[in-house]
């Protein structure tokens, strides 16, 4: 394992079947683990927020998932639902860590609740679920415009380039963020976000996970949670519906819904005191 930074924190690089995955390690390893798996189209930097607030208390395993951030995007890599998930437990294994809090945003919710109901459910204490997909479903705009453009970029790689470049401009990037829900996040903050998201080869990747994304239905599955879970959403999600966390607290035994007034999809960044506040909160009495 080899360190890099992102934005301060120290980043470290695993070898997870013959693919290299980065990951952010922060905290005191004596303390209780706390898992964080970012969506499509994110990386691990989607939290630099929420490890401040809790590696005084927890040691924060935040990972890249192949094929986003820092690691590796293999060309035919197997980017499915469950792939992702038996990626994090093998890192997980690979630290010593048999017992872990997860936290999932998005896809990377759907990949914890796949975890938490399928692969592993046993080493999981407490499951977040942030704007997570359930049933497979998505707002119109990623499934119908999105998903397809990511399709015709695995065709003709240039296009990402140019997404790149255009993301660059205040314009399209007000345009473009406001479409995937960022309601509340100052622009200035998404420059790095743009190197991560569309970095050379995503376009390996972005397309099969979203196919994993509406073709995964974990609606049924995921009554065998065990483990204390939280669900928040925003209520101005236009990403994913917020009905998909109405699911899994129907579904699961012991579960809290939070709705955040006005968040989109992104609640960890658009109103962090509320967010932090209600995970806290969660985290302190739940298990």
């Amino acid at each position: 394992m080899t360190p890099s930074t992102l934005t301060g924190l120290a980043k470290q690089f695993i070898t997870i079947d013959q693919q290299q995955l980065a990951y952010l390690d922060v905290g005191d390893p004596a303390l209780p683990v706390i898992v964080m798996v970012h969506g499509w189209l994110s990386h691990s930097r989607v939290w630099r927020h929420t490890i401040p607030v809790l590696q005084g208390r927890y040691r924060c395993i935040a990972v890249d998932l192949l094929g986003y951030g820092h690691s590796a995007r293999p060309p035919g890599g197997d980017y499915s639902i469950a792939a992702q998930g038996r990626r994090v437990l093998a890192l997980l294994d690979a630290l010593g860590i048999e017992r872990f809090t997860l936290l999932g945003h998005s896809m990377g919710g759907q990949i914890s609740l796949c975890i938490a109901a399928q692969l592993a459910p046993q080493r999981v204490t407490r499951l977040v679920d942030v704007a997570g997909v359930t049933s497979g479903r998505l707002q119109p705009y990623p499934r119908y415009v999105v998903l397809p453009r990511a399709r015709v970029a695995q065709a003709f790689p240039f296009l990402v380039g140019l997404s790149r470049a255009a993301a660059r401009v205040s314009a399209y990037r007000r345009f473009e963020f406001y479409t995937w829900s960022l309601n509340h996040v100052p622009l200035a903050e998404w420059d790095e976000d743009v190197e991560l998201v569309l970095p050379p080869g995503c376009q390996h990747a972005i397309y099969p996970s979203g196919k994993a994304i509406i073709s995964t239905d974990l609606s049924n599955a995921i009554r065998a949670i065990q483990a204390p879970t939280l669900v928040i959403f925003g209520t101005a999600d236009r990403v994913v519906p917020p009905s998909e966390g109405d699911l899994v607290a129907q579904q699961v035994a012991d579960c809290r819904l939070v709705h955040l007034d006005g968040a989109g999809h992104f609640p960890m960044l658009e109103c962090r005191e509320q967010f932090h506040a209600s995970l806290n909160t969660f985290l302190s009495e739940a298990g």
